[in-house]
């Protein structure tokens, strides 16, 4: 019995390390930003950090042509 609970606190110990170097953040501001938004950064005339986003504003794009299309020739 003494043997487990060693083993289930030195599993405790290493399953926390992961968790506690991930939270903090070392170094300037910007290394602390989501990695998306990074992205963005790094290539200025990319708009878009992911395909999903890009296939949203192109649905919201065509409406809006759509839309202005009917307005004019109605």
């Amino acid at each position: 019995m003494k043997n487990l609970s060693a083993f289930l606190l030195i599993g405790a110990f290493a399953f926390a390390l992961p968790f506690e170097a991930a939270c903090e953040t070392v170094g300037a501001p910007e290394s602390s930003k989501p990695l998306t938004r990074l992205s963005t950064d790094l290539h200025p005339g990319k708009l878009f950090s992911s395909l999903n986003k890009r296939k949203k504003q192109n649905k919201r794009h065509k409406a809006a042509k759509r839309r202005t299309r009917w307005a004019v020739n109605g």
